[in-house]
Formats: C-alpha cells, structure tokens, sequence
C-alpha cells in the first residue's frame, strides 16, 4: 500500500513538471493569442492547461517502455544513463523519503476534498433552504421568455440574502440566484443582460466545468501555479460568456452592458458563491478585462489563430510529457 501511495505521490508529482512546462510554454503567448482567436477558444485552451496537470501524458510512454512495471513491482532498479537531468532527479529522489511525502500528500489531497465537498454542499444547502422564489413582474417574465427560448427545463429562478452576485449553480438542476439587495435595482434591460449570461452558463454547463477543476485539483493542492491558473480559466469563462451574449449588440448596447458590469461592481457585497459561476468578477481587474473585450469585440477566431493555438498546445504537451518522463527516468 506504502509502495501505491509513494507512486501516486511521484505521478502527482511529474504532472505537476508537465503542467508546469506547458504553461511556461503557454501563458507568455497567452495575450498574443487572445487577439486572434475568441474567448470560448481560449476557455478550451487552458481547459487543456489546467488538465496537463492532471492527466499523466507520459503515463503511455512508461507502460510501454516497461518502467512503470519495474517501479510498482519493487523490482531491483538500475538506472540507465545518470548525467545531468537525471543525476539531479536521482539525488532528489535519494535525499528526501517519498514514501513520508506520499503520505502527507494524499492526507492534504483527502483534507481538500472533503474541504470542497462541505463547501459545495453548504452552499447548495442555502440555496434550496435559505432561498425564495422571484415573483417580480420583470425578472419573471423574462425568465420565462428565455427558458422557453432556450428549451432547457431543469433551470430555476431564486433569489437569496446570503449571496453577493447574480450567479448560476447546481449540478441537475440549475438555479439561477439573484441577490436579494438587487432584485429591484436594475431595470429592464439590465435584467435581460443578466438572465442571458447566465443562461449561458446554464448552456454551457460551465458550473459542471468549474466544480470539475476544482476537485481535480485536489491532486495539485501544494501546486500554487494551479490556483493561478483555475482563476485565469474563470475569468476566461466570464470572458466568453460576455462575448456571447453581446455577439449581435450594437456598439450602445455593449457600451451599457458594460456600465451594468460597473454597477454589479458598485453594489457587491461580502457573501458565498465560491462554487457558482457568477455575473460579477473575481477582482477589479477581472472586470477591467472583460470590459476591455466586450469593447473591442473579438468573437471570432481566425484560422490564422486557429493554427497558432493548436500548435503552441501540441508543442506545449510535447514539452511537458517529454520533461515528465525524463524525471520519471528510464530504468
């Protein structure tokens, strides 16, 4: 068991070297890259980001060459070809006991999990106990326009006290919440820019996308460059739920879309939505940046663009497995 832990332990690791590989290739391209394709290209861009810290690429490449037989089965190990990148590993691996780390790991790894888990279900908890159906004229009837326009069935209404923005959450059943302070502070159009964003996420079950990372990152709890990266992926679904929905607007409309971000920044408070994918930012440069996009509306990707990403990925991916499975060592 010892031996399975210390090997999780070293894979969560070499994830951790290909990720970091990947977004040192990736992120310095990252601005560059945003101007040619749209933001929806760039959410799936660092999808591909976060999950190189996940998925263990180089995982194929030690099955097949046969070293992760000779790792788990406790075999006598030699290792081939000791010089520069691997004496490095080698001491490494020598001078601190894995099998220790392993351990405090998967405890920090188990402590998180459960962390989120009583997170999430505290704020589903006040959602469904805590909250209370919207009967407003406005924000009904253009909710029920949407949800008939959109033929999505299993999304609801609610407003809550214990919320501080407009946001979208639930895993079956998704609900849209509206802070209690805001229901009667927005007018008609407001409200409609409002239901749209979320009934993006509500389409694009970004809600689903976001819990995912967040417990696939419980693997990468010590990593701090993975924190940064899940709050750039969420920026840029915000991003592109903003680009979606002022895709048809008229330089006016975008221009009051924007003076509605502002005031959702002007009237935020202190609450929970940790979880939820939410109409207002993270931060104030958060909003600075989707302002900046829903001005210069780029909501498409040329194939310029297209090409550029797809090739900065797959070089990305490239490097990172190769480093990874150069630690990992052949044997």
């Amino acid at each position: 068991m010892s031996m399975i832990i210390e090997r999780a332990f070293i894979m969560a690791l070499l994830t951790s070297i290909g990720g970091f590989v990947f977004c040192m290739i990736f992120l310095p391209f990252e601005k560059f890259i945003s101007r040619l394709v749209s933001a929806k290209t760039m959410v799936n861009a660092n999808m591909v980001s976060m999950l190189s810290f996940v998925i263990p690429f180089y995982f194929v490449i030690s099955i097949i060459d046969g070293t992760e037989a000779v790792l788990t089965n406790g075999e006598l190990i030699i290792y081939q070809d000791i010089g520069g990148y691997d004496s490095f590993v080698c001491q490494i691996r020598g001078h601190i006991c894995t099998e220790y780390f392993g351990f405090v790991w998967l405890a920090g790894a188990l402590l998180v999990l459960l962390y989120y888990l009583w997170r999430y279900f505290q704020l589903l908890n006040i959602v469904k106990r805590q909250s209370f159906c919207i009967c407003d004229d406005i924000w009904s009837v253009k909710f029920y326009e949407m949800k008939k326009q959109s033929q999505i069935s299993n999304v609801y209404l609610v407003g809550s006290c214990c919320i501080s923005t407009p946001c979208t959450i639930g895993m079956r059943n998704k609900y849209i919440v509206i802070p209690s302070y805001m229901i009667n502070a927005f007018d008609e159009e407001e409200i409609e820019f409002i239901l749209k964003h979320e009934f993006y996420h509500v389409k694009n079950d970004d809600f689903l996308r976001n819990l995912l990372i967040m417990f696939l990152g419980c693997l990468n709890w010590f990593n701090p460059l993975y924190y940064f990266l899940r709050k750039n992926l969420s920026e840029w679904i915000e991003i592109a739920c903003d680009e979606e929905v002022t895709k048809n607007y008229s330089n006016e409309q975008r221009h009051r879309y924007c003076r509605l971000i502002i005031k959702v920044l002007e009237l935020e408070g202190s609450g929970k939505g940790a979880f939820a994918v939410r109409f207002g930012g993270l931060d104030t440069k958060n909003y600075r940046n989707r302002i900046m996009k829903i001005i210069k509306h780029n909501r498409t990707s040329s194939k310029t663009g297209k090409i550029t990403i797809v090739s900065l990925i797959a070089t990305a991916l490239l490097c990172g497995t190769a480093a990874a499975k150069e630690a990992d060592m052949s044997v």
